[in-house]
Order: C-alpha cells, then sequence, then structure tokens
C-alpha cells in the first residue's frame, strides 16, 4: 500500500450537453459568436432537448444578424419548454423588429398571458401596436409598462412616442421627461424632450 487515497466513485462534474453551452456562453462573452453556435450545436447534437442551448443560440443568431434563424431557435425552445413567457416575449419582439407584426402580436399576446405584468413584454407589444396604427392600445400598453410597479426609462420612452405620435404633446414631454431622470445616460429621451 503507497498510502494514496484513490477515489471509489467518479467525479460528478455537468454533463456533456452543459459542458458544451458553458463553452458556448464563454466563446460568447470573448466574442466569438461563430464558435458560441457551433458549442450550442454540439450540445444539442448530444441533447437536442436542451432549452438553454437553444435558447442561448436564439440569441447569438440574432446578434449575428440572422433573425429567420434566431426565430428559429426562439420556436424550437419554446417547444422544448412550453409556457416561458421570457422565450416567448423575446420571439414577438424578435417579429416586432422584423416587420412581421401579426406574428409579433400573437407571441407577445402568448407571453402576457402567461406573465400579464412582464415590462419587456408590454413594451414590446405597445411598439406593436404603435407600428400598426393603433395608437390608443399602444398608448393604454405602454402605460402598463412605465407604471411605477414595473417603471423601466425604456417603457417610458416608447409611452412618449406613443402619445406623441396621438398628438398628446404635453403628457409625450413627462414620459421622455421620466425616461431621461430615470437613467441620464438614455440621450433618445433627452433628444426627444429638445424636440
Amino acid at each position: 500500500l503507497t498510502g494514496e487515497v484513490r477515489p471509489t466513485a467518479t467525479a460528478q462534474g455537468p454533463a456533456p450537453a452543459q459542458t458544451e453551452v458553458l463553452a458556448g456562453h464563454r466563446h460568447f462573452f470573448a466574442g466569438r459568436p461563430q464558435d458560441a453556435i457551433k458549442s450550442y450545436q454540439a450540445a444539442l447534437r448530444r441533447e437536442p432537448e436542451h432549452h438553454e442551448a437553444w435558447l442561448n443560440g436564439a440569441v447569438v443568431w440574432d446578434g449575428l444578424g440572422e433573425p429567420e434563424k434566431a426565430a428559429a431557435w426562439y420556436r424550437r425552445a419554446l417547444r422544448v419548454k412550453p409556457g416561458d413567457a421570457p422565450s416567448q416575449a423575446a420571439l414577438g419582439e424578435l417579429e416586432l423588429r422584423r416587420g412581421r407584426l401579426v406574428e409579433a402580436r400573437v407571441e407577445l399576446e402568448k407571453a402576457l398571458a402567461l406573465a400579464p405584468s412582464d415590462p419587456l413584454a408590454l413594451v414590446a407589444r405597445g411598439r406593436t401596436s404603435l407600428a400598426m396604427g393603433r395608437k390608443d392600445e399602444a398608448v393604454a400598453t405602454l402605460k402598463k409598462a412605465a407604471a411605477p410597479t414595473t417603471a423601466s426609462p425604456i417603457a417610458s420612452f416608447w409611452l412618449g412616442t406613443a402619445l406623441e405620435d396621438a398628438g398628446r404633446h404635453d403628457e409625450a414631454t413627462a414620459a421622455f421627461d421620466r425616461a431621461a431622470r430615470a437613467d441620464s445616460f438614455f440621450t433618445g429621451a433627452r433628444y426627444r424632450l429638445a424636440r
């Protein structure tokens, strides 16, 4: 006997798919998004229903300017984990940015059915209404997003935009002011105040 202690069981570490997902995160934060995608794809080859790999891949594809791939990955993430409000809201917001307003509205309604006070889903839903020319609906939705309990500078900014489009300039000014006060670096709100 040498006095050496040998483990009797194998060490527990992350599952192989999770190891690939973590590698994807490292690549992404190191500024290597293409390598991150390769790692997420490797994770999915090992475990095709890995929600985190699908979701993070969607975010990376979006950042790479590949909105169709991003939307497909978000949809796959939602098939793996139905009822995931943040994923649903992210897909809706992506569809809004793609100009697919009907699809955006459908996805955001699903997100809000799951999480009615989610400020990001409310902002995206309000922006969708605004883009569809439904100014009063946009104002009502964005007022919910900018409520004191869920307030965020971006919600106040988009509320100001909707109010401005609806011709309610005094209210728009107040909303832009709230956005600028909440985040002094929010130049978009400061610019709108100056106009």
